[in-house]
């Protein structure tokens, strides 16, 4: 056998198309100077991955997934639920705006509202995000359905003060933080949920 592995030619594009989407103006990514970028045949760039859209569409949803994982941390990482909500809200405000991987999630965002071929995988890729949080307000106690709508409420709310933080940076996020981790603790305090609950100690093996 002759030639590297696919899946190695295919990361190679993969890495090249994220650096571009970093550097450039999302129109100005072009199919020729991603293969340039990762040295190989431009056709190769339509073999792996059918068109420039495809490509571009996995690289930065690929991009914007890694930045929002860290909110799932977060929560998991605080004492409690409603900690972890302030802490996931607080974490916007430490972003560089200026950083192209924010930049790349706001195009992304509105490209998936106007381009049908961007819809499915930036909807995937929001899926999983959410699934990620739920997984972390499980571990609070919260109920499976509970934590399903939490990490909805919770992932549009990161979403919207993202978009208004880059778009006006007089936006200030701490206030913001500060207020859900009231209404999370104080809803639990009331006995209207577990969103402040710390989290159930871990049985030990047998």
């Amino acid at each position: 056998m002759t030639g590297s592995p696919q899946p190695a030619t295919r990361d190679k594009i993969l890495t090249a198309a994220a650096e571009l989407l970093e550097e450039r103006q999302l129109q100005a990514v072009t199919t020729r100077a991603i293969s340039e970028r990762a040295g190989v045949n431009n056709a190769l760039v339509h073999y792996h991955f059918g068109s420039r859209t495809a490509l571009l569409i996995e690289a930065a949803t690929r991009r914007f997934t890694d930045q929002l994982a860290e909110t799932g941390r977060l929560i998991r990482e605080a004492p409690t639920a409603a900690r972890g909500v302030a802490a996931a809200i607080a974490w916007i405000e430490g972003l560089n705006l200026t950083d192209p991987g924010v930049r790349l999630f706001a195009e992304f965002l509105v490209e998936a509202i106007r381009e049908p071929k961007a819809r499915a995988p930036v909807a995937a890729a929001l899926r999983g995000i959410r699934a990620d949080v739920k997984a972390a307000l499980v571990e609070f106690g919260f109920g499976d359905q509970n934590a399903a709508d939490s990490a909805t409420l919770l992932s549009a709310l990161l979403d919207g003060l993202l978009v208004h933080h880059i778009i006006d940076s007089r936006v200030e996020i701490a206030p913001v933080a500060a207020l859900a981790e009231r209404l999370w603790a104080e809803h639990d305090a009331s006995g209207g949920g577990l969103y402040s609950r710390r989290k159930r100690p871990r049985s030990s093996p047998s």
